[in-house]
């Protein structure tokens, strides 16, 4: 009879995995346009296809996908796995609030949490119970899927695998525009668990996000991705331990979120309260990035590296740098500056439908009057501030648009 109440779950649920599933696959588009459309509003280019990072989301979501499932089909017996049709729709009516409140929050390492706690508190009241509430079973197999999730991303973020990181011009707090890197990693997850016999298929998102102002994206996001690692280890291990009893669920459901949104906080404001890193040099211009399938990109000239010379040619400026490369535009020698002030020599002819195009961003100068506006609180944080201040001065600088520039920071 089990068995067959759990086959009828799992065709309720046929028809709409594969449609939830499609609409995060959209999200996750769109969020990456919108990443895409800051880039030509700042930059007047586009840095790289956005269809390219929603790809690899789309395949490395597929592995994670792959190996949780695995994963908790081997442990299914020891640890009594407990899925339902109810609880994956409760997951995903909350997955779908929190991704309309804020895109960051639209993680299963919020939102399993989340609805733990509000399920254990409803059971907790006496006389009182919902037939879809979860069971203390259901809570604890969420809570593995959570710290399962967590654990595979942040793996994946400390390999850097499938980010996106958007290079734009923002104003610092000495109100110098400075150059700063738009971080995303966002997973569409699809699940196959276990439940009585039967595999019920569900869809999960979990991500991570931020930007880079100081430090070296590649090496914050690692941070981050260590961080998520850890934290999901723990929420794994808390799972086995104490995922038998309301209280332990609840601990280790309201503990390693707040680990979380303290952590991944304090890695920004210490790079936000740091000297920026993407300024202009006293000498030369320093890189900001390069742009795909470029010379600048095969030269491997990396973000925060200091171009010196062009030939024998100081540059100082995006007029020195067209100059020259039209000295001899066929073929170019950089002496470069890298991160630790040592020199190198590199060269790379240009390529021919491209004359005097070097493919690299550099670091605003002062003459750059174009930057965009960075929100620390996500999509709604205009709303605070015209509760907190001028509702007015708030709304125009939040749909402010790009201010001319006097020249091209591109090369």
């Amino acid at each position: 009879m089990h068995i067959g109440l759990a086959i009828a779950e799992g065709f309720t649920q046929l028809p709409l995995a594969p449609v939830i599933y499609l609409v995060m696959l959209l999200y996750l588009m769109a969020q990456y346009q919108r990443g895409q459309i800051m880039e030509r509003s700042i930059l007047g280019m586009k840095m790289g296809s956005f269809l390219g990072y929603w790809w690899r989301s789309l395949v490395f979501g597929l592995i994670v996908g792959i190996i949780l499932s695995g994963g908790i089909y081997l442990v299914r017996h020891y640890f009594l796995f407990n899925w339902s049709a109810a609880l994956s729709w409760q997951l995903w009516a909350l997955l779908l609030v929190l991704a309309l409140l804020d895109a960051r929050l639209a993680d299963i390492a919020y939102a399993g949490p989340v609805l733990i706690v509000f399920d254990a508190i409803l059971l907790m009241i006496p006389n009182v119970h919902y037939p879809w509430l979860l069971s203390d079973d259901q809570m604890r197999s969420l809570l593995l899927v959570t710290g399962g999730a967590q654990l595979l991303s942040g793996l994946l973020e400390i390999l850097n695998w499938g980010q996106m990181a958007s290079p734009i011009y923002v104003k610092s707090k000495r109100g110098q525009v400075v150059g700063m890197f738009l971080l995303q990693a966002f997973r569409p997850i699809p699940l196959l668990l276990p439940n009585l016999g039967v595999l019920l298929p569900t869809v999960i998102f979990t991500g991570i996000s931020g930007y880079s102002l100081s430090s070296e994206s590649d090496r914050l996001m690692r941070s981050k991705g260590l961080a998520n690692a850890l934290i999901g280890l723990l929420v794994l291990v808390g799972s086995f331990f104490l995922g038998t009893s309301i209280t332990g669920l609840l601990i280790m459901a309201v503990v390693p979120v707040f680990m979380k949104i303290g952590i991944l906080n304090a890695f920004q404001i210490l790079d936000k309260d740091n000297l920026p890193m993407y300024v202009r040099p006293a000498r030369g211009v320093r890189v900001l990035a390069t742009i795909d399938r470029s010379p600048a990109k095969q030269l491997g000239l990396k973000p925060g590296e200091i171009i010196l010379k062009i030939g024998n040619i100081p540059v100082n400026s995006p007029y020195d740098i067209h100059f020259a490369i039209d000295q001899n535009p066929a073929y170019v020698k950089l002496e470069v500056v890298d991160k630790r002030g040592e020199s190198r020599f590199i060269g790379t002819p240009i390529f021919a439908d491209g004359p005097s195009q070097l493919g690299v961003i550099m670091v605003p100068d002062e003459h750059l009057h174009q930057f965009r506006e960075v929100y620390d609180f996500g999509r709604w944080n205009w709303v605070w501030r015209w509760w907190a201040r001028n509702p007015i001065k708030t709304k125009q600088n939040y749909h402010q648009n790009v201010l001319a520039s006097k020249e091209n920071q591109s090369m």
